[in-house]
């Protein structure tokens, strides 16, 4: 990541909160943030004309390989395509992630909706270290959790709270390293 890369995700998710008219102590709601920012949000069920062996592929037979992708939807909108079998607290990762995609500017495939299991296979691993970093602040940011921790809040509690899964709790207190400060409460 850039230079700077990860202070500017931390300012930006709390800017996000600020400008939905939440305190920084907030759960920020991946679906929430989508539609404050005119991102349309489906699931593959809503795609017209999705083949029924390719809903079956998304959903069943490789859902554990299909979390979220974003398409351009044209004049600068997009769609977030994600997964309703994984756990309220992975989609909320997977929204955040693809959210993070779309506020960094990463360009996009324009694959058609009908090749989704197809087009799923292009990686940038700069856009999506950026994209894991920015979509864990959007749902933690460091000031939150250490608001959380020094109101002595479990992983746990944090993660039902934040509606994270408790591996983004890990994550975040480790990437953020306030590790130390929840180890000394």
């Amino acid at each position: 990541m850039k230079r700077g890369f990860k202070a500017e995700a931390e300012r930006r998710s709390l800017q996000f909160r600020k400008d939905m008219d939440l305190k920084y102590t907030d759960k920020l709601c991946g679906f929430e943030l989508a539609e404050f920012l005119g991102v349309t949000v489906k699931i593959p069920s809503e795609i017209a004309g999705l083949e029924p062996y390719r809903l079956n592929n998304l959903l069943h037979n490789g859902k554990s390989e299909f979390s979220a992708v974003v398409l351009p939807s044209g004049n600068e909108s997009f769609w977030i395509i994600h997964n309703p079998t994984h756990t309220p607290e992975r989609q909320q990762s997977n929204i955040c992630h693809e959210l993070a995609h779309i506020i960094c500017e990463h360009e996009f495939d324009s694959g058609n909706v009908q090749d989704l299991p197809l087009f799923l296979r292009d990686y940038n691993k700069l856009h999506e270290d950026e994209a894991n970093y920015l979509g864990g602040c959007l749902q933690l940011p460091r000031e939150t959790l250490s608001w959380a921790i020094n109101k002595r809040m479990s992983k746990d509690d944090i993660s039902s709270y934040y509606g994270a899964s408790i591996e983004m709790v890990r994550y975040r207190i480790n990437i953020t390293g306030l590790n130390r400060k929840y180890a000394r409460l």
